[in-house]
């Protein structure tokens, strides 16, 4: 007798005319809410893929939000985080592995970087239950800008590195926001864990990982906060130090005149409203996606 707990299901797909109204996409889904597999990952295309195959010894940028719809700001920060990804150290070439043979070194600037869009559970259910409906049309508004799209039940920053790790992934960088840079220095969020945050972020930085953040704007004074300028707790304002001087958590560029920070939120409560300058702050692709599906409306 197997039980859940010893089961897991990566990826499940079915054709044939026996299914001729099956979406492979939606059985992915289903696999991660009844908690057969931790995520399900589709190409860009939207197809469900294997994890452990089409990530094994990749490099591989990931990007957690709920892209509802996805904006230009993720696809800036993710271009932005790539550029810095690519360029390694200096442009020292890294080596490649190869399932037999000679292990060939490339420039990193040469090396194909799997671009990923997380999507939670937590960020699906962020209007109550989790409808379907709205969950492919996150699928489809991120490949149509040419994004993966990871959906996992993975809550903590250090699981989704462990995750990663496992399938194999060569390097690792992980795209995010000051405000969630902020959050990870929250003590609450590692009670379960017996080295507590400590814990949590030497399981997370073992695998070649680096944060990559974006600055935001101080709602309060407008100044402009980055992972170099953000103050953390006292307690753990070494930490925060000591991972900035090694490199793993670095701010991406961003020009102080010209910085915006804005949400899916509030592009979603624009297209609601009919405010037409939501268009300013979607791609092309994506506008015309929205405009042609009635999304959000």
């Amino acid at each position: 007798d197997i039980g859940r707990e010893r089961l897991e299901i990566d990826c499940l797909m079915v054709r044939g005319p026996a299914f001729p109204n099956a979406d492979n996409r939606l059985l992915g889904l289903h696999l991660v809410r009844i908690g057969a597999t931790p995520a399900i990952l589709f190409d860009a295309s939207g197809v469900p893929v294997l994890a452990s195959e089409a990530l094994r010894h990749a490099h591989v940028l990931v990007e957690r939000g709920r892209f509802a719809p996805v904006t230009r700001l993720n696809l800036e920060m993710m271009e932005a985080a790539r550029q810095d990804f690519t360029s390694g150290d200096g442009g020292r070439p890294v080596a490649i592995p190869a399932a037999a043979g000679p292990r060939p070194e490339h420039p990193v600037s040469e090396i194909p970087v799997s671009e990923i869009m997380e999507i939670t559970m937590n960020n699906l259910r962020d209007r109550g239950q989790t409808e379907d409906f709205d969950f492919l049309t996150r699928v489809d508004l991120l490949a149509a800008v040419g994004k993966m799209v990871l959906v996992s039940d993975i809550g903590a920053f250090h699981d989704l590195g462990e995750y990663l790790a496992a399938r194999h992934v060569e390097r690792i960088g992980l795209v995010l926001g000051v405000p969630l840079l902020r959050e990870l220095f929250n003590d609450a969020h590692y009670r379960s864990l017996a080295g507590g945050i400590l814990e949590a972020f030497g399981r997370l930085f073992t695998k070649s990982v680096r944060l990559y953040v974006q600055p935001t704007r101080d709602v309060i004074d407008g100044r402009v906060v980055s992972a170099n300028t953000l103050q953390v707790a006292p307690q753990h304002a070494h930490l925060l130090e000591h991972l900035r001087t090694n490199g793993l958590v670095k701010s991406l560029p961003g020009d102080p005149h010209t910085l915006r920070t804005y949400s899916s939120d509030e592009v979603r409560s624009r297209i609601c409203s009919g405010d037409p300058s939501w268009r300013d702050l979607v791609a092309a692709e994506v506008a015309t996606l929205i405009d042609r599906h009635g999304y959000f409306k």
